[in-house]
């Protein structure tokens, strides 16, 4: 433990390196889904439980005695910013887009909620462009994605975090509650950590 935060930072990226996820590649939680945007509720709650216990041992790392919950507030939040994603064709401002409707939806104030985003490579089994009008369209034909590959990007998400510790330390001293939604977009999936801070919340 330090609260030198290049000396945690340090520690953390030896752990990192060395670190075991809860899904492992051929074990039986090790659920694999056509479309990983279409997470169960057991393997969505699963996933911002790991996530949690991974920011919970970050703060332990750096001192800090603040607190990041998940509750069934914020996993709906998660539920309705992946459907409100999905269903966008706003590729420009499809998270901005799908955080204020979801939060609009939750009664919450858009602006309390912060969403930070990794992207990984979907398996692509075939890929065919086509042009239309002058316009080119790529299609995909995908493979499956396991949970343990999306737990290793929701790892990857938090600990890119650390390189920046003022976004680090803003994600965890100005928020109280936070999920994470997991989307798809042409050959990549997106795993989002949205940070709600606590103003005009709903009782």
């Amino acid at each position: 433990k330090s609260i030198d935060w290049d000396t945690a930072t340090k520690d953390l990226q030896e752990a990192a390196a060395s670190h075991t996820y809860p899904f492992t590649v051929g074990d039986a939680s090790d659920t694999v889904y056509d479309d990983p945007s279409a997470l169960s509720d057991s393997d969505r709650k699963r996933l911002n439980l790991y996530v949690k216990n991974l920011i919970d041992s970050i703060n332990s790392q750096v001192g800090s005695t603040n607190k990041m919950t998940v509750t069934d507030g914020s996993l709906e939040l998660a539920k309705r910013y992946t459907q409100k994603f999905q269903s966008s064709n706003k590729n420009l401002f499809r998270k901005e887009d799908a955080i204020k409707l979801a939060s609009s939806n939750m009664g919450l104030d858009q602006y309390a909620v912060i969403g930070y985003d990794i992207a990984a490579d979907r398996q692509v089994i075939s890929k065919s462009v086509s042009i239309s009008n002058g316009n080119v369209q790529t299609s995909y034909e995908y493979g499956t994605t396991k949970m343990s590959e999306i737990v290793k990007t929701a790892f990857d998400l938090i600990t890119q975090q650390l390189t920046d510790p003022s976004t680090y330390k803003s994600i965890i001293d100005h928020n109280s509650y936070f999920s994470v939604a997991v989307t798809t977009q042409d050959d990549k999936f997106y795993v989002c950590l949205l940070t709600i801070y606590p103003y005009n919340l709903p009782s």
